[in-house]
């Protein structure tokens, strides 16, 4: 259940992390190296603008998908919240057999072979939406955004060490080969 915004929630995710976090490093490096031209610093990015960088890309990531993911959150929830009051009901009616009397039983063994064939209701996307809006309106659908925002912090300590260890290894590199690229393998140990 919620597997479709899921899915569509991690392709908009990552597209729009990776989309401002290119866009914003790029300006960040121009901005370096005309830096480094007038003889203001060695013309590369610090370590903490790589940290700001990350930040703002998974800030501008949170606000804009986090309606996305309570969607899905939501439409998981439901989904398990259903499934367990069946199981209650069901548990509910075996012991009104094992306490009921012949004639009754009958009639306790029907509703719960009854039961026993439903399947919980579909909630989709648009049951999901609705719902949320009823219950919050709008801002209903940032829900949690000061925790999410919180939790930008982990990627962007990654991405700033990622691009402080490859810059060392691109300065170390261009030192013995000239003009060599940090390969896949480099890029996936760091």
């Amino acid at each position: 259940s919620g597997l479709k915004p899921s899915l569509i929630g991690t392709a908009a995710s990552q597209g729009i992390y990776y989309y401002f976090y290119q866009l914003l490093k790029n300006k960040v490096e121009n901005v370096a190296a005309a830096r480094g031209k007038k003889g203001l610093g060695d013309g590369t990015v610090g370590i903490f603008s790589w940290l700001v960088i990350a930040a703002i890309a998974g800030s501008i990531n949170v606000l804009l998908t986090i309606p996305i993911w309570v969607l899905v959150t939501r439409m998981q929830t439901h989904t398990q919240a259903e499934r367990k009051m069946m199981e209650s009901k069901r548990e509910l009616l075996l012991k009104e057999i094992s306490r009921a009397n012949s004639v009754d039983v009958s009639i306790l063994k029907d509703r719960l072979a009854k039961l026993d064939s439903e399947k919980p209701h579909p909630y989709g996307t648009i049951q999901a939406v609705r719902e949320v809006y009823c219950e919050s309106g709008i801002r209903g659908f940032w829900k949690g955004l000061v925790p999410t925002l919180i939790m930008v912090c982990n990627p962007s300590i990654q991405f700033m060490i990622f691009e402080t260890l490859s810059k060392r290894l691109r300065s170390k590199r261009a030192k013995q080969l000239p003009k060599k690229n940090i390969t896949a393998m480099e890029v996936f140990l760091l």
